[in-house]
C-alpha cells in the first residue's frame, strides 16, 4: 500500500490529484484543505481518501510522501510571505510525523520568459515577478531544511497548466471570442507557447510520489515538450471551430517582433520517472474546443 499526503487539496491541481487517486486502490491519500467539508462530500464514496482541515490533525503516519500544492497564485508581497512561512511550518509539522519526502510544487516562473532558449534545471533563474521570486526563495529554504531534517526535498518547477474549465488561459479565451463572434487580435513575434493538461500533471506527480526513491536531484522541471507559436495556436483554434460551428470572428495578426517563451525542458523528469505528457498542444486545443462548442450548444 502506498501512502501520500496532499496539501492544497482544494485547488485545481489538488482536486485532480484526488480524482485520480479515487481510482488507485493501492494508494491511501491524506488530503489537507481549508475546503475540507466540501471535499468530504465530493469524495465521500472514496474510502482511500481521508480529508483533514489541517496538518496538525494528522496522526503520526510513518513512511509517507508529501505533495505540497498549498501556495496561492498571487502577487501580494505580504500574502506571499505568509505562504512561504506556512510551507516551512508544514514541513516542520510533518517531519515530526515521520514523512520521508516532501515534493514541493514550484513554478516555471522562476525562469525568464523573454528568452529564446528552452531552460533545463541548470538554466539561470530570473523570476519575472514577486510570485516567481517567492517560489524560488521557498525552494532554497526547503533545500536548507533538508540538511537539517534529513527529509528528501524535491522542487517541481511546473509549467502552465490548462483545462477546459480554466478560462484564464489563452486557448479558452480564443474559443470564447469565437463563440461571441469577436475578432481575435494577435500581436505575434518570436513565441514558443506550451501548456500542460492538468490530468497529465497530476498523473506525473503521483508517479513521482510512488517512485521517489529514484529521485537524485532537488529540482525537476515538469511540462509538455510540445509547443506552438502564438499565431499557430490562434489558427488551430479558429480552424477547429470553423469546421464545427459558425462564427463571424476574424483572425488578425500583427507582427511586433516580441519575444516570449514559456516552454521548459522536462528531460530530467521524463527520464528519471519514465514519464511523458500524453496530451500535445493539438490534443489540448481539440479537447477545449470540443467542450466549448458542446457547452454553447447546450445553452442555446
Amino acid at each position: 500500500m502506498k501512502h501520500i499526503i496532499l496539501t492544497g487539496a482544494g485547488g485545481m491541481l489538488g482536486r485532480e490529484i484526488l480524482r485520480q487517486c479515487s481510482f488507485m486502490c493501492d494508494t491511501e491519500i491524506y488530503a489537507i484543505s481549508s475546503q475540507a467539508d466540501e471535499l468530504r462530500i465530493e469524495f465521500s464514496d472514496d474510502h482511500n481518501i481521508h480529508i483533514f482541515d489541517s496538518v496538525s490533525f494528522l496522526p503520526s503516519l510513518g513512511v509517507f510522501v508529501v505533495i505540497n500544492c498549498a501556495f496561492p497564485r498571487i502577487s501580494d508581497g505580504k500574502a506571499l510571505v505568509t505562504a512561504m512561512d506556512n510551507t516551512l511550518v508544514t514541513l516542520d509539522v510533518l517531519a515530526e510525523k515521520g514523512i520521508v519526502a516532501f515534493i514541493n510544487i514550484s513554478t516555471q516562473s522562476v525562469y525568464s520568459q523573454y528568452k529564446i532558449e528552452i531552460p533545463d534545471e541548470s538554466f539561470s533563474v530570473a523570476p519575472r515577478d514577486l510570485y516567481g521570486l517567492a517560489k524560488y526563495s521557498t525552494e532554497r529554504l526547503l533545500i536548507l531544511k533538508q540538511s537539517i531534517t534529513g527529509i528528501k526535498v524535491v522542487n517541481v518547477r511546473l509549467s502552465s497548466l490548462i483545462s477546459p474549465d480554466f478560462d484564464q488561459r489563452m486557448i479558452n479565451r480564443f474559443y470564447d471570442k469565437l463563440l461571441r463572434n469577436q475578432d481575435i487580435l494577435i500581436e505575434e513575434g518570436n513565441t514558443k507557447i506550451s501548456f500542460m493538461e492538468i490530468s497529465d500533471a497530476a498523473k506525473a506527480l503521483l508517479k513521482m510520489a510512488t517512485m521517489i526513491d529514484k529521485s537524485s536531484h532537488n529540482i525537476y522541471n515538469l511540462g509538455n515538450s510540445d509547443w506552438l507559436s502564438l499565431s499557430s495556436i490562434a489558427h488551430e483554434c479558429f480552424s477547429y471551430y470553423e469546421n464545427r460551428a459558425r462564427t463571424d470572428s476574424k483572425l488578425i495578426i500583427r507582427n511586433t517582433g516580441s519575444l516570449y517563451n514559456n516552454v521548459v525542458d522536462s528531460s530530467r523528469f521524463n527520464s528519471t520517472f519514465s514519464y511523458r505528457a500524453e496530451c500535445g498542444m493539438l490534443d489540448i486545443i481539440s479537447q477545449i474546443g470540443r467542450r466549448k462548442i458542446r457547452g454553447d450548444e447546450f445553452h442555446q
